[in-house]
């Protein structure tokens, strides 16, 4: 099966169910990808987060055999923000301070060294394996803004700060014509024809920071994306 057999299906109370089907050979079917979950309650099972003392982590409880060989549990900074999110509004929907505690572990996995690499938040992380994947960057950064906006945290903002930086400093090297690296090993490329949600990112990011360098890239990979494989340099 391909990406457009994937199915998004509902359990009985109501969360996502992600059938990956046997997605490129993989036979994953039916699982919970923390992605997807708009619950703040079911990340507070004790069975869909790691305790780590100081912080706390979301597997993804299944393998992931697809370019590289992931085996479970492993993570990444979407669900961590994701989950991060999610309890954060139920915090300010409610005012219940156990999601705010919740959502402080886990931000506080994001500077863990499980997923924080020099300010870069790793979209990959297994004890063997870890990615430094541009459009997870791109997303999680942004959403510590979106976090500092929902707590006020200026821990959250300091980071924000750093991952631009970051960005900043890499993503010229990730430009290519057509479209972008997959990740900073420079091991693939991402044709923005096939993926438009990395210039949707990006533009999300620079409307949050004003920066010249990541203005010039979106109005590079915009430019790109009108005007496939067009060689303008």
């Amino acid at each position: 099966t391909d990406w457009d057999d994937i199915e998004y299906l509902k359990d009985a109370k109501n969360n996502t169910v992600v059938d990956y089907k046997n997605l490129f050979g993989m036979n994953i079917g039916k699982v919970y990808n923390p992605k997807f979950i708009d619950n703040a309650d079911w990340f507070l099972n004790n069975s869909n987060y790691e305790d780590h003392v100081d912080y706390y982590l979301i597997p993804y409880n299944y393998d992931w055999h697809f370019y590289s060989e992931v085996s479970a549990p492993w993570y990444g900074c979407e669900a961590q923000t994701k989950a991060m999110l999610v309890t954060a509004k139920k915090y300010n929907e409610t005012g219940d301070s156990k999601y705010l505690e919740f959502s402080k572990k886990v931000f506080n996995g994001l500077n863990s060294s499980v997923l924080n690499q020099d300010d870069w938040l790793l979209g990959v992380a297994t004890e063997n394996n870890n990615t430094k994947i541009l459009n997870s960057q791109l997303f999680c950064v942004a959403n510590l803004m979106t976090y500092f906006e929902y707590t006020r945290d200026e821990r959250a903002l300091t980071l924000f700060k750093k991952g631009v930086q970051v960005l900043e400093k890499n993503i010229n090297g990730l430009t290519v014509d057509c479209g972008t690296f997959y990740s900073l090993s420079n091991d693939r490329i991402v044709l923005h024809q096939q993926h438009p949600e990395y210039i949707k990112m990006l533009e999300r990011l620079y409307l949050m920071t004003d920066s010249d360098t990541l203005k010039n890239a979106l109005n590079e990979w915009q430019h790109d994306y009108l005007f496939p494989c067009y060689s303008h340099r």
